[in-house]
């Protein structure tokens, strides 16, 4: 992975550059991630599926009322689903597991994990996630008024 002057260098870039398509414009930047944004980003800005995600994500939360708590859960949810999608992967690979081997064989491979510690992981790389898009929007704000 860059690193993360490298990473906040260009989702600043991907970002600006972004805003010049239709699909990063209110209303509909708050349409979930689809095929017609990915396409548009593959075509006009040659970004890949991953970081044309991530810009989505950073321009709908710069478009998203955070004091509307129901604008904000949506946008919450939708990047906590992304988050949490590798961990349902591993979930299903756990069940298959399960069935081939033995609990004792099972514990020493994966280290059970409660739900709680799941859901406090989720939320902490939320926070994360959303510091780094938080910063990201300050500079797009602080280069459109300059």
């Amino acid at each position: 992975d860059p690193s993360e002057e490298f990473s906040a260098l260009r989702d600043f870039i991907d970002c600006r550059n972004a805003l010049q398509l239709e699909c990063f414009r209110p209303p509909t930047v708050h349409l979930p991630f689809d095929g017609e944004t990915e396409l548009a980003c593959r075509q006009k800005l040659k970004l890949n599926k991953r970081q044309a995600r991530r810009v989505h994500e950073i321009l709908r939360l710069k478009a998203t009322d955070r004091s509307n708590p129901e604008q904000y859960r949506d946008y919450r949810l939708a990047v906590k689903n992304r988050l949490n999608g590798p961990y349902q992967r591993e979930q299903r690979d756990l069940q298959k597991l399960r069935s081939v081997l033995d609990p004792a064989e099972l514990a020493l491979t994966h280290p059970p994990v409660s739900h709680e510690d799941h859901m406090t992981q989720l939320h902490q790389e939320y926070k994360r996630l959303e510091a780094e898009y938080l910063a990201v929007i300050e500079k797009l704000a602080a280069t459109s008024s300059a």
